[in-house]
């Protein structure tokens, strides 16, 4: 009865003008952030924190979770408009929503993420509200080694996101945990695949990680389809009108995927250190496990659940996330760990005095951030119809912009070149890596997941050696054993598609695939390299993947011993695949195996492309990052289009001038983001 009397008596103050108004400013600046490549709502919340000092502790926590929930929620728009993810939450999205944008269907695709959003949001609050204790208990019963199953069941979803190229999947997501190993160690501090560069002493950034393997790369997607389709717009959008009451009446008749994604958000945001990315994937996964046989292979190419259960998983995290943080000071996920210090700063502690002596703070914080669920679905309603716009602007302006802001993402996070260099190199491969059939988000996921699982395993064997058995305390323990169950059953339903998949190819196209395995002998096939079959690159590749596993072994021994053995052990796992990559060309092709990869390719073209783009990340350093992003917005277009008329020439400077001035009031003036300082500015 106290705690009910309590809640009523906090209602007024959060109607008062000065925290709506906060709530607004928060929602709103969440939104831009998220929306933004590279400015992830881990950074949002940090650079607000310090702004909170002169508020009250009220309208300080409700500006900082105002930016967190819409943060998380914005970063959607540009995965399906762009296939961008505004930050890692965002991966999953991308899968159907940017299917759905190619459609012509943006901006409804957008209503279906805004929607799910809002309701994930409340069922992720209402749970913070209501079951903060109880379900903080569970929390406490995750150590090293349930976190560290946690993470190989999220490498595992890999799997059954590569379905026809499942081999690729894991491969790709070995690779992403092994570039998760560079730099020094965490456990003893001693320096791994750094080869001397100053760089990588600070690992591999997952921001700029991130921004690389997915922005850059598919700005050359972009490049190359500007060679291959011409220079128009990504797509023409339909618009109807009535759109944003049926998407919304429809998400709510999609229970299924709302149910999922909200339930297992909630959920891995109460699990320390799992994180958003954890909680889309695993509800994309599921929601597609739990399909009828007939739509699950419409996921992928624009199924609304595969939307729906993403940012209702994503949004559902962020109150779950918060479970934890006010009851036991255990962040669910970096951006709460952030918000850790926006309470300490005003003098709250989390644990029993938070819901007792400062139980006004708390609940007033509960109430507006349910409040904040609502507000972000009319703002982002709202401005949909004015992002969605946006694909109309032609490719040849819009690569470049988006190049622009992968540098200025890449570099604001550590203050960093070296950042923005391997961002550059990772976009790079990863765009010749997408030729082959190889998934960005394996590499990503495994990249986030890498340090989660590497501690849990290096502090679980600590454990187990101290308890007398590694094997016994990472096998035997309850929890352990419900998430092995999953890690079983995510790669045995995984094998199951994959099977059935290329039984019905092979039934297909028999032909084919004899043909192209009779090529694989024959000389004049290997020469020239666009006419060699995906069958023949997928035997390059395993070799060169096997042979480079072998190098990196050597090196690796070199380590000591304990921040040597994760390593080692995802090292002779990449050779494993790789041998099985090459033996299932060679006796179980797929119908990807019949297909020429670089046919048609306009290589020379996007040498060049990648070239003038590589020469814009160096002259960053030197020019500045405003004067060489003004000169490259105005030189690539007028290489790209294939118009050379004067005309279009000063309709490409000037729109060069307005991109540029707009970033440097945004970024330098307004935001005051670090971008790279040189001979100009």
């Amino acid at each position: 009865m106290d705690l009910f009397h309590t809640m009523l008596s906090v209602l007024p103050e959060i109607f008062s003008p000065t925290n709506l108004f906060v709530l607004g400013v928060g929602v709103l600046g969440g939104i831009i952030v998220g929306a933004l490549p590279g400015l992830t709502p881990t950074m949002g919340v940090a650079i607000l924190v310090p702004f909170t000092f002169g508020m009250s502790p009220e309208a300080g926590l409700i500006l900082l979770g105002g930016v967190y929930c819409a943060s998380v929620y914005a970063g959607a728009i540009t995965a399906i408009l762009f296939n961008i993810p505004g930050a890692p939450a965002n991966i999953a999205t991308l899968f159907d929503g940017h299917p759905m944008a190619l459609q012509g269907k943006g901006k409804q695709a957008i209503y279906y993420a805004t929607a799910a959003s809002l309701i994930g949001g409340l069922v992720g609050m209402v749970a913070l509200l209501l079951f903060s204790p109880p379900l903080a208990a569970i929390s406490l019963e995750f150590g090293p080694a349930e976190i560290f199953w946690v993470a190989m069941f999220g490498v595992t979803i890999i799997a059954s996101l590569s379905v026809g190229s499942m081999i690729k999947g894991l491969i790709g997501g070995a690779i992403g945990l092994i570039l998760s190993t560079v730099g020094m160690d965490s456990v003893q501090g001693v320096e791994r695949y750094v080869f001397g560069s100053q760089t990588l002493l600070g690992g591999i950034d997952i921001v700029a990680g991130l921004i690389g393997l997915f922005a850059l790369s598919q700005v050359l997607v972009y490049f190359e389809q500007i060679f291959t389709l011409g220079t128009g717009t990504i797509t023409q959008l339909q618009s109807e009108e009535g759109m944003l009451f049926r998407t919304l009446a429809d998400t709510l008749r999609r229970v299924r995927a709302l149910t999922i994604g909200s339930i297992v958000g909630t959920i891995i945001g109460i699990i320390p250190g799992a994180g958003g990315q954890v909680a889309a994937l695993t509800a994309y996964n599921e929601a597609r496990r739990w399909a009828p046989a007939r739509e699950r292979d419409t996921f992928g190419k624009g199924n609304p659940d595969g939307i729906i259960s993403c940012e209702a998983a994503n949004n559902a995290m962020a109150g779950g996330s918060l479970v934890p943080l006010f009851t036991l000071g255990i962040p669910g996920s970096p951006t709460a760990a952030v918000l850790l210090g926006g309470l300490m700063i005003h003098g709250l502690f989390p644990g029993h005095q938070l819901f007792t002596e400062h139980a006004k703070v708390t609940y007033t914080f509960m109430f507006a951030m349910i409040l904040a669920q609502i507000v972000m679905f009319w703002m982002g309603v709202g401005i949909t119809r004015y992002m969605a716009r946006i694909l109309s602007v032609p490719k040849y302006y819009l690569g470049p912009a988006i190049t622009a802001l992968c540098v200025i993402g890449a570099f604001a996070t550590r203050n960093s070149m070296g950042d923005v260099y391997v961002m550059t190199i990772l976009g790079v491969l990863m765009y010749l890596g997408m030729k082959f059939g190889f998934s960005a988000a394996a590499v990503v996921l495994g990249l986030i997941l890498g340090d989660i699982a590497e501690n849990g395993f290096l502090l679980g064997a600590r454990i187990g050696t101290a308890s007398g058995s590694v094997t016994k305390y990472f096998l035997t323990q309850p929890i352990c054993l419900v998430v092995i169950a999953l890690v079983a059953l995510s790669i045995g339903f995984s094998l199951y598609l994959e099977y059935k998949e290329r039984g019905a190819s092979k039934a297909q196209v028999q032909a084919k695939v004899a043909r192209a395995l009779s090529e694989v002998f024959q000389r004049r096939a290997w020469w020239p390299l666009s006419q060699m079959t995906m069958l023949q690159w997928n035997l390059v590749l395993g070799v060169l993947i096997m042979a480079g596993s072998l190098a990196l072994y050597q090196h690796t021994s070199s380590f000591v011993e304990e921040p040597r053995l994760f390593p080692m052990i995802l090292i002779v796992t990449l050779m494993i695949m790789s041998a099985w990559m090459i033996l299932q060309s060679l006796l179980a092709p797929s119908v990807r195996a019949t297909k020429r990869v670089f046919e048609k390719w306009p290589g020379m073209k996007m040498l060049l492309v990648t070239c003038m783009t590589l020469a814009y990340v160096a002259l960053a350093k030197y020019l500045g990052f405003y004067a060489s992003t003004f000169l490259f917005t105005l030189s690539l277009p007028l290489y790209l289009h294939r118009e050379r008329s004067a005309g279009f020439f000063f309709k490409t400077l000037a729109v060069a001038l307005g991109f540029t001035g707009l970033m440097l009031v945004v970024f330098r003036q307004f935001l005051k983001v670090p971008t790279p300082v040189g001979v100009f500015f």
